[in-house]
């Protein structure tokens, strides 16, 4: 009926050969890991909870504010608008998008290339790009 070459048959007997070996290799695998839970998964699992626990707790302490980072803030800036010309690193924070690394580079380029002579000079600044000044121009002045 069907007539192999002897290549054929071997190669057949080869695809046999694998197809048992990987079902043996599958029976034992599944038989022996339902058996034996892995124990470093349920460590490491148990780790990660108890860290995210921690996390968790820390986060939701209540810590007094450091006074001493606010003291430079004045009435006015949380009021009204800042003037970028003599407004502390702390007051600079204030404004949208600006942390404490832009806060340093306005008060760099301030110190090196003195006062802004309009609100749009602080777009000079590295960092400070039309989006952040249009989030900005409105709490902002150079009075």
């Amino acid at each position: 009926m069907f007539a192999f070459t002897r290549q054929e048959q071997r190669f057949l007997l080869l695809l046999m050969a694998a197809f048992f070996v990987g079902l043996a290799v599958k029976y034992y695998r599944h038989n022996h890991d339902a058996q034996q839970p892995d124990t470093r998964w349920a460590v490491e699992r148990d780790k990660i909870i108890e860290e995210f626990r921690q996390s968790a707790q820390k986060s939701a302490d209540v810590k007094e504010l450091k006074t001493e980072q606010y003291d430079a803030i004045s009435k006015e800036t949380i009021t009204g608008k800042i003037n970028i010309n003599n407004a502390s690193l702390q007051e600079l924070q204030t404004l949208p998008r600006i942390g404490p690394a832009t806060a340093k580079k306005i008060v760099d380029f301030r110190n090196e290339y003195g006062p802004f002579e309009k609100i749009q000079d602080i777009q000079k600044v590295k960092s400070i790009g039309p989006k952040t000044f249009t989030k900005i121009k409105e709490y902002i002045t150079v009075d």
